[in-house]
């Protein structure tokens, strides 16, 4: 009897696609139509392609598979979507078993800087000062425009004869005005926010300098390592110990708070 791989619902012979999802039914829910796939790593070599695929699979994670790419030249592993996140720290230990000191840098660093790349962290501040700079300028330049547009409706000016034109220039030059109102209020809002992040900061680098120290770090750090990874490995760490201090926190901004933090206080030079 076919099955729908979404809605887990069966149904009779003959039917081929959900009534409530519209997907393809499958014979049986372990089919790998009913599997949604995650690629997980592309991986150079086949052999390591294929410890990985038994590792995952002897750890628990399930459908795991690995494809050969001839465009790229590269074993593409994938895992069910549900089992992502497990797989991703399995491979992590994977690669700490498994690969050279090389490749276990080029992993992080690209990594880290993928998540920086969609997550950097903007400043309170900085912000504010975007939103005012949109106050400055759409407002003025808004009314400007609509005075320029009066002048050419009442025939004062004669730039612009068109209705049309002068319907649209009238819209783009309200919404200017929009955007400038309403940059005011996101301000008022935003003072509040750089208070609470300026307060946030004293003290979270307040707890930083009395409990995350070189003897702390020492633990995550391997002399065998090199300054890269160790750097990586000592950042986890104090990432780890400021949320369980201070609870659920923007991730992106005590990231930040770490580099910063690192660099002035921690970053042998």
């Amino acid at each position: 009897m076919p099955w729908c791989p979404d809605c887990k619902m069966e149904y009779q012979e003959g039917m081929k696609t959900c009534a409530d999802c519209g997907r393809e039914l499958v014979e049986h829910l372990d089919d790998p139509k009913a599997t949604e796939y995650t690629e997980l790593v592309d991986m150079l070599e086949e052999d390591a392609a294929t410890r990985l695929t038994d590792f995952l699979e002897f750890s628990g994670i399930r459908n795991v598979t690995s494809e050969y790419f001839e465009e790229t030249s590269t074993w593409k592993i994938s895992v069910n979507s549900e089992d992502i996140k497990e797989a991703l720290k399995l491979y992590k230990a994977f690669l700490t078993a498994e690969t050279s000191e090389e490749e276990k840098l080029e992993y992080l660093q690209s990594a880290k800087e993928e998540s920086y790349k969609t997550h950097t962290y903007v400043k309170k501040e900085e912000k504010y000062n975007d939103f005012k700079s949109s106050v400055t300028v759409f407002i003025p330049f808004g009314i400007l425009g609509i005075v320029f547009l009066i002048l050419n409706v009442v025939g004062v000016l004669h730039f612009i004869s068109s209705t049309f034109q002068i319907v649209v220039l009238g819209l783009c030059f309200i919404a200017f005005i929009y955007v400038g109102v309403t940059s005011i209020f996101r301000l008022k809002s935003l003072k509040e926010e750089i208070m609470e992040e300026h307060d946030n900061t004293s003290s979270i680098t307040e707890w930083m300098k009395d409990n995350i120290t070189e003897e702390v770090l020492s633990e995550v750090t391997d002399e065998n390592n090199s300054d890269e990874i160790n750097y990586i490995h000592r950042t986890d760490k104090m990432k780890e110990m400021i949320l369980e201090q201070f609870g659920n926190m923007d991730e992106n901004f005590v990231d930040q708070l770490i580099e910063d933090y690192y660099n002035e206080y921690l970053d042998p030079k």
